[in-house]
């Protein structure tokens, strides 16, 4: 059976299912139709470079005629323009940079590279009636009233990406994750809701992916605080904080508890969980995808709802480092002409923390960090985190790294 004819077939069951089955049938029909169109061009590329090298050998005892001159001219175009199609398909196949040397780096190839080739692009398709929408509208309206995904249709995978050159434990790559693209329209559908509404909820100390906020606005804040306290010889620590993993650590339990918190309705929250709670994952091992299990805590990069649910898990820090100031547990940065006083900033998994210079300021933040690791399951990531001293000694900034607990790089302003 032709595999688009599962397009025409009336399937039971779960909308996102169904839709599902399709895709997986349109996928295999256009791999079915690329192998077949590739042995096409395998058969042309060899049967070109046949009659050229032929008239090649020729042209060695006799002239050519104008049409074979025009012959080979023909020839040698579209074997250029199936060489070309050839090392565009390799391309991102190779995932290297094409500076190395090799055949397909050659002036041939840079003269080339920027020709319009209008017989392999499509630039789009005008199709009078969807084959998809009815299925992703079926699938939108048993979200809403199930208010779940089916565990099938919420699959990734995930790719390593080192960050070192020469990578040997888990810790030296970066987790990338392919979303399935079911699972994806409607994670961007929630996020473009919460992306209008969610500046309203959250503190003026984020700044990431919160529309109307600059993100050079913290920097700015920071630098001013800190030239006004080298200015005035007061001694102050600015403390920046990279969590461990953040996005992969994060509690599910915790994310509930601060959007109900909040004020996010019990509907929304159960998406928002039944969403991360059927998440599925395999990884990718030199191509190869494993087993799938199960996620148990954490949001998936490449998620469109993922930022946001981060900002809002960082709202608990804010309000926690709000109450410890109004306790006098924690001291911040105050700034001139009466202005507010300065403790800390976030951009996404990042915090800077900035406050009076004494112990007890830098005990008590090292304590608030270690709780709210224990609540949230963000744990400080100390080997990239940094510590700064304005206006002290060096005596002093080693002082602060050891209260820490830690072996940080210092700097002193």
């Amino acid at each position: 059976m032709h595999a688009l004819i599962l397009f025409y077939i009336v399937l039971y069951g779960p909308a996102d299912k169904a839709c599902a089955t399709r895709l997986k049938a349109i996928k295999m029909a256009i791999k079915n139709w690329r192998n077949v169109e590739r042995e096409k061009e395998s058969k042309l590329l060899i049967y070109l470079k046949n009659k050229i090298n032929d008239i090649e050998i020729q042209t060695e005892s006799r002239a050519l005629s104008d049409l074979e001159k025009q012959d080979r001219l023909l020839w040698k175009k579209k074997l250029l323009d199936l060489e070309l199609t050839k090392c565009l398909d390799l391309k991102p196949k190779a995932r290297i940079k094409w500076a190395l040397d090799g055949d397909e780096n050659s002036n041939f190839f840079h003269g080339i590279i920027n020709k319009n080739i209008s017989r392999s692009r499509i630039n789009g398709l005008e199709i009078d009636d969807g084959l998809l929408e009815a299925n992703f509208l079926n699938i939108f309206a048993e979200f809403c009233s199930a208010r779940k995904i089916n565990r099938g249709c919420n699959s990734s995978f995930i790719t390593l990406v080192p960050n070192v050159n020469d990578p040997l434990s888990l810790s030296d790559y970066r987790l990338i994750n392919f979303i399935g693209c079911i699972y994806k329209v409607i994670a961007k559908v929630l996020a473009n809701r919460l992306k209008r509404v969610i500046g309203s909820v959250i503190c003026d100390v984020q700044f990431a992916f919160i529309a109307g906020r600059n993100i050079f606005d913290g920097p700015l804040v920071i630098n001013e605080s800190i030239a006004w306290a080298k200015k005035t010889k007061r001694e102050a620590i600015l403390f920046k904080v990279d969590f461990e993993k953040a996005f992969d650590s994060l509690s599910w339990s915790f994310l509930d508890s601060v959007m109900a918190q909040m004020g996010f309705t019990t509907t929304w929250r159960v998406w928002i969980m039944g969403f991360l709670s059927s998440a599925r994952t395999s990884i990718l091992v030199n191509g190869a995808p494993t087993k799938e299990f199960e996620i148990q805590k954490g949001v998936r990069q490449g998620d469109p709802l993922s930022p946001f649910l981060f900002i809002i898990a960082m709202e608990a820090l804010h309000v926690v480092m709000i109450k410890a100031q109004s306790l006098g547990i924690f001291h911040g940065l105050a700034t001139p002409n009466q202005g507010p006083i300065i403790s800390h900033l976030f951009y996404t998994d990042d915090a800077i923390f900035i406050g009076n210079r004494c112990n007890s300021n830098i005990k008590n933040l090292s304590r608030i960090l270690r709780c709210f690791q224990l609540a949230s399951a963000l744990k400080v990531n100390f080997s990239k985190s940094r510590v700064l001293g304005i206006s002290v000694s060096t005596a002093q900034v080693a002082s602060m790294a050891n209260i820490l607990h830690c072996q940080m790089p210092t700097r002193f302003l």
